[in-house]
């Protein structure tokens, strides 16, 4: 059994299947949905175990986050720092006393998505913003082993 988490790459492959089943049954969608499964059989076999969830590059980090993954960098000098996707949220009314209400802002606003990074000291940190040494590394990796 494919397990898809283990590899962007495998979830991509299997979301694909998925929604070409959901198109209906034909000859033409039976021959891709056959196709398709054919593909992910083929990514499962190829990407070694050892390499499923490490050695990654910022692209595929990015697409672990959308999958809702927690990810890292081996270069990273501070222990238990990681990332997280925020997909943002609507809010309906700003809370009492919190920089929102402070500003006046008041109704229905939108926090728009964002990455968060837990810090070394266990603090979260909303913004994150990647350095040209992270765009640039391949030392990332998936550190939650599965969907967040």
């Amino acid at each position: 059994m494919t397990q898809i988490n283990r590899h962007p790459l495998l979830n991509q492959a299997y979301c694909v299947c998925l929604a070409i089943e959901k198109c209906g049954a034909s000859p033409e969608l039976t021959e891709a949905v056959t196709q398709a499964s054919a593909l992910l059989r083929d990514l499962d076999q190829y990407i070694p175990e050892a390499d499923a969830v490490s050695g990654l590059d910022f692209g595929q980090a990015v697409y672990a986050l959308k999958q809702g993954h927690k990810v890292a960098r081996a270069g990273w000098n501070g222990t238990g720092m990681w990332l997280v996707l925020d997909p943002g949220s609507v809010v309906s009314e700003a809370r009492p006393g919190s920089v929102y209400d402070k500003a006046g802002i008041t109704g229905t606003f939108t926090i728009n998505g964002h990455i968060d990074m837990r810090t070394a000291t266990g603090e979260m940190q909303p913004g994150w913003l990647a350095s040209q040494t992270d765009m640039l590394a391949t030392d990332w990796a998936i550190v939650d082993g599965g969907a967040a």
